[in-house]
């Protein structure tokens, strides 16, 4: 049933309040709080109130739709928190409670009971652009800040920057800044009114600050201040030049810059853009695919390029969430060519981005035994179909690649997926440091130190042993162990390296060229510590773009060395060596029937050193 609504004055009935209150406005004018009062909503529950009148609105687009009548445009809403800023008035800067929604009853407030003279100037300027050289200057001289509050077609105001309400943006998860909030909750009367008459500027200046000392740890450095900084970061100046720069320009008063910190910088580098040219857009995944696309159109370097959240129909085994990025420049293709009929090293790493991708490299050694990538492959897969198709990109861009020796992981998805597509290698080496690794990882079956410690010497002697009689007979000896402490070890040992003994004993890899994968390794530290400066990255884009600094770096020191020549690290450790062999005393060097004993210099126990003539 429909509410009535009676009029108590002359007692005529009507649906709904706003007729009520139309016919008390019409017949009974002077009763209409009396007869039919408006309820409307505590103070308390509005969000928005007019900087002007104090009224309060509990929907923005209400406040700008008053706002008009003050002739201010909409930009000037803000929203209030009533907490501070009861009913939306403002707070005289003493805090003696006094409060009122005018700002000259706040000035005569101050003049009146506080005693607090307020000085205000005049001015006209016949351009803007004289106009904001004199703001700036009054704001360098003066160590504050004045920001747009309102502002309407001929009319501009600037109120000081500490002046009004803090009001928490966030959720209160971090705790407020040492230094405080910038807002007083209170009204600064500084001011500058800027009004366009006659083709003129006209300016009213109030310089009194009320309510809070002039600190520089409140105030942001200028426009022109933060442009200048970011050229010289632009320019590749160090930061610690900049600072030092900075503190040498101190001579009388302080300024805002003089206290210019690290974190500051970082702010102004990340603002302008500056903090990596990788970064094409804040998100990740667009900033990688407007690369790709930048690459495929100008250099050519990307052999394939799925981005997760697509289907791909040239590839249907790949899944709708799979990410495959598969780099190949035209000179790292020339290197694969020439040198990868040798020797082909084949392995990944993690910790480039946040997203547990993996990088696999394909790498070969030049003519100076010096490692050199030639592919990449960025990946959340590292299985034997994604390690096909890496494969299958590199054969139609360089075609088969008929190599003697092929290192890698333990794990058989990178060599079976060479086997599938350039065809069985003459050799497969085990990287003696992922061996390593898996022994020392598995040694946790045997339950007491000493026995794993005797276990793994024996391990390392087993695995360095170069004479191929010696070492059948030693891992025979080895398998034969009976003792119940070790059983399961030694289980895992035949199950695992027994059969796959000539992939990684030295004594079946000499004159290979290559016992390990450090030059992979080598090349990951570089990449990491190097290039990405040591820092955890989590952008995959930052991480593509060190690849290629990499890349661009070997090839300009590949340019070096055939200009202007290099003696190899291993040239190095052979002249090394000799010289010291030189210095040693004649007495330590003992010749017999098979060659020489050479007693070392250094141990304690004497040991002796032999070698065979015949095979040096």
């Amino acid at each position: 049933m429909d509410q009535i609504f009676n009029c108590n004055e002359c007692g005529n009935n009507f649906h709904n309040m706003s007729n009520l209150r139309r016919h008390i406005r019409q017949f009974h004018q002077n009763k209409l709080q009396d007869l039919a009062p408006l309820h409307r909503k505590q103070s308390s529950n509005f969000l928005f109130t007019c900087a002007v009148c104090g009224k309060n609105f509990n929907k923005k687009n209400h406040l700008q739709f008053h706002m008009k009548t003050h002739n201010f445009t909409s930009n000037t809403v803000s929203k209030t928190n009533n907490k501070n800023n009861e009913d939306g008035k403002k707070k005289c800067p003493m805090f003696c409670g006094y409060t009122t929604s005018s700002s000259k009853s706040i000035l005569d407030h101050l003049s009146t009971n506080h005693n607090i003279p307020i000085n205000s100037q005049e001015l006209v300027f016949s351009t803007m652009q004289e106009f904001e050289a004199w703001k700036s200057k009054i704001e360098t001289d003066t160590n504050s800040k004045f920001i747009k509050f309102t502002e309407s077609k001929n009319s501009v105001t600037f109120t000081c920057h500490r002046s009004g309400h803090y009001v928490a943006k966030g959720k209160g998860l971090r705790e407020l800044k040492v230094k405080g909030s910038n807002k007083i909750n209170a009204y600064c009367p500084a001011n500058i009114k800027l009004c366009k008459e006659d083709g003129c500027y006209k300016v009213t200046h109030t310089d009194s600050h009320v309510g809070h000392r002039i600190e520089l740890g409140h105030i942001t450095l200028t426009s022109e201040e933060r442009k200048n900084i970011a050229q010289k970061i632009a320019n590749k100046i160090p930061f610690d030049i900049i600072l030092d720069e900075i503190a040498d320009s101190i001579v009388d008063s302080e300024k805002r810059i003089h206290i210019l910190t690290r974190k500051d910088l970082h702010n102004i580098e990340r603002s302008f853009n500056l903090s990596s040219v990788a970064i094409r857009h804040p998100n990740d995944a667009l900033s990688v695919e407007s690369w790709v696309i930048e690459m495929q159109r100008d250099q050519n370097c990307v052999l394939f390029y799925k981005a997760q959240g697509q289907l791909c129909n040239e590839q249907p085994f790949l899944k709708n969430d799979d990410f495959v990025l598969l780099i190949m420049t035209i000179a790292q293709c020339e290197f694969l060519c020439k040198y990868g009929t040798d020797l082909i090293c084949m392995d990944g790493t993690h910790g480039l981005n946040a997203y547990d991708f993996e990088m696999q490299t394909v790498l070969v050694l030049d003519d100076l035994r010096e490692g050199f990538p030639c592919a990449f492959m960025i990946s959340n897969r590292s299985d034997t179909e994604i390690m096909k198709l890496f494969i299958s990109k590199i054969k139609e861009r360089c075609g088969v690649i008929a190599t003697k020796v092929f290192m890698s992981d333990l794990a058989d998805a990178s060599y079976n997926a060479w086997i599938a597509e350039m065809g069985t290698p003459e050799r497969r080496l085990f990287c003696t440091w992922h061996t390593d690794r898996s022994w020392r990882k598995n040694l946790t079956k045997i339950k007491t130190k000493e026995k794993q410690v005797e276990i793994y010497r024996t391990l390392r002697t087993l695995l360095e042993e170069r004479d191929a009689d010696a070492f059948e007979i030693m891992i025979t000896s080895f398998c034969e162990i009976s003792d119940d402490e070790v059983k399961d070890f030694i289980l895992y040992f035949k199950n695992n390296y027994l059969d796959s003994r000539k992939c990684w004993a030295y004594c079946y890899r000499l004159y290979s060229g290559v016992n390990t994968n450090m030059h992979l390794e080598r090349m990951h530290g570089v990449i990491k510590y190097i290039f990405l400066k040591g820092k955890r990255v989590k952008r995959l884009d930052k991480a593509i773009a060190a690849i290629m600094q990499f890349v661009r770096s070997k090839l300009i020191n590949r340019l070096i060395v055939i200009h202007k020549g290099k003696i190899s690290s291993k040239i190095k450790d052979i002249r090394l060596r000799h010289k010291t062999m030189k210095s040693l005393d004649p007495k330590l060097i003992i010749a017999n029937e098979d060659g020489w004993n050479v007693l070392s210099s250094t141990s304690k126990r004497n040991l002796c050193y032999s070698r065979n003539a015949s095979k040096l």
